[in-house]
């Protein structure tokens, strides 16, 4: 994991640095994030400084009309596929699981947004809302397609909980009828992810394949992230 220190977002990191199959180490092609909305113009450099050129929002319509980014007027190619779900929180720790499933299950938004990933000239930023669930549940394919351990998946998945801590307890101090051990990432919720991502699909490669992700996109998407 390594942070990206932006002034008006606090889960912002690349995916670099992981260890993956054939010896190789995961590059710094992908930025996972929650919504970066009010950028500042330094949080801009920044970003140009990472390579980034597009912007992926994983959002529903609803959500972006309430918070929009406006980045497209920085000179950033804008992305829009909202995941199934769109934002709906569980009501129960044993709901996260199967939300995630139901994300890959929005097939042609997933084709998408992984078609988005593969095309892209530079760097990609790509977030929901607090770049934790879908964000998650994307970066998480991303690394199991290029061999990265499943331990170093959840642990991936699970850092969201340190870097939103402060932002969990003002919604919670807001929204006390929510379950903090629903909107908590917890390491134990990516792992019952994988365990029936895994036992459904067989792999992330497999799956992309079947939801008619070309061969040549996935091609890209790999070199991108661990290089030829």
């Amino acid at each position: 994991m390594k942070p990206v220190t932006l002034e008006h977002t606090h889960n912002t990191r690349s995916l670099g640095g992981y260890a993956a199959a054939g010896g190789r180490t995961t590059q710094d092609a992908f930025l996972r994030s929650d919504a970066p909305v009010g950028l500042t113009a330094k949080d801009v450099q920044t970003l140009r400084a990472w390579g980034v050129t597009d912007i992926l929002d994983l959002r529903s319509e609803v959500e972006r009309a309430q918070r929009p980014t406006k980045l497209e007027k920085a000179g950033f190619a804008c992305h829009a596929w909202a995941l199934a779900g769109g934002g709906r929180i569980p009501v129960c720790p044993a709901e996260v699981p199967p939300s995630y499933l139901e994300m890959t299950q929005g097939e042609e938004a997933m084709r998408q947004v992984f078609g988005c990933l593969a095309r892209a000239k530079g760097t990609t930023l790509f977030h929901c809302t607090a770049g934790k669930d879908r964000t998650g549940v994307v970066a998480a394919l991303l690394l199991l397609l290029v061999g990265v351990a499943r331990e170093a998946v959840v642990r991936d998945y699970a850092a969201s909980h340190a870097c939103l801590a402060g932002v969990m307890r003002q919604v919670l101090a807001q929204h006390p009828e929510l379950d903090p051990e629903v909107i908590t990432p917890r390491a134990e919720h990516m792992n019952a992810f994988l365990d029936l991502f895994l036992a459904q699909e067989g792999s992330a490669a497999q799956y992309l394949t079947r939801i008619g992700v070309p061969a040549d996109e996935i091609v890209l998407i790999k070199d991108k992230l661990v290089g030829r």
